[in-house]
C-alpha cells in the first residue's frame, strides 16, 4: 500500500511537473510569438517611416526645383542674351520692338509685372497701361534706365538691383529693404 501511495504521489508529482513544464513552455512560446509580432510591427513601422521620409525629401527637392525654375533669377541665369547696364541693372529682351524709342522728358506708356526674387508678384498693369514721363524721376531709377533704350513694341525682362529701386528703406509692406526687383516691361507707346 505504501508503495502504491508513493507511486501515486510520484505520478501526481510527475503529472504536475509535466503540466507546469507545458504551461511554462506555452507561456514562453506565446512571449516569443508576441516579441516576434512586435518586432515585425516595428520593422513595418520603420519601413513606412523611411518611405514617408524618402517621399518627403523627394517632394521637397521637386518643390525646390520647381521654385528655382519659376524664380525670376532662373530666366536670367539661363539666358545667353543677358545684357548688363550701368550700376548692375540687367535685362533680356524677349521681343525687340520695331517702333520709335522714347525721348527723355516725354510721356511713355507701358504694361508691366513686378516680382520679388522669390517669384511673388507685387504689382502689375497687364490689363491696362501705366504712363510716366521718362528720365525725370517719376519712377524708380532702374525703370528710367531700362525703358530709355527700348523701342515701342518691345518686351524686356529687367533685374533691378536695390540701389536702383527702393534701396535700404524698401517700400513696406510690399517690398522689403534691399530687394532686387524683377520686371517684365512692354513699351506700348511713346
Amino acid at each position: 500500500n505504501n508503495n502504491n501511495n508513493n507511486n501515486n504521489n510520484n505520478n501526481n508529482n510527475n503529472n504536475e511537473n509535466k503540466e507546469q513544464i507545458q504551461e511554462s513552455t506555452t507561456k514562453q512560446l506565446k512571449e516569443k510569438a508576441n516579441q516576434k509580432r512586435k518586432l515585425e510591427q516595428n520593422n513595418q513601422q520603420q519601413t513606412q517611416n523611411e518611405q514617408k521620409e524618402k517621399k518627403r525629401i523627394e517632394n521637397n527637392k521637386n518643390l525646390k526645383d520647381k521654385n528655382a525654375s519659376n524664380s525670376p533669377n532662373a530666366m536670367f541665369a539661363a539666358s545667353s542674351n543677358l545684357k548688363t547696364m550701368k550700376f548692375g541693372l540687367q535685362y533680356v529682351d524677349t521681343r525687340v520692338g520695331s517702333g520709335p524709342s522714347p525721348k527723355p522728358g516725354k510721356m511713355v506708356q507701358v504694361k508691366y509685372t513686378g516680382k520679388l526674387a522669390n517669384g511673388k508678384v507685387f504689382d502689375s498693369s497687364k490689363d491696362s497701361t501705366f504712363s510716366f514721363r521718362l528720365g525725370i524721376g517719376e519712377v524708380i531709377r532702374g525703370w528710367d534706365m531700362a525703358v530709355a533704350t527700348m523701342s515701342v513694341g518691345g518686351i524686356r525682362n529687367v533685374r533691378i538691383p536695390s540701389k536702383l529701386a527702393y534701396g535700404e528703406r524698401g517700400a513696406p509692406p510690399t517690398i522689403p529693404p534691399n530687394a532686387t526687383l524683377f520686371f517684365e516691361i512692354e513699351l506700348v507707346k511713346t
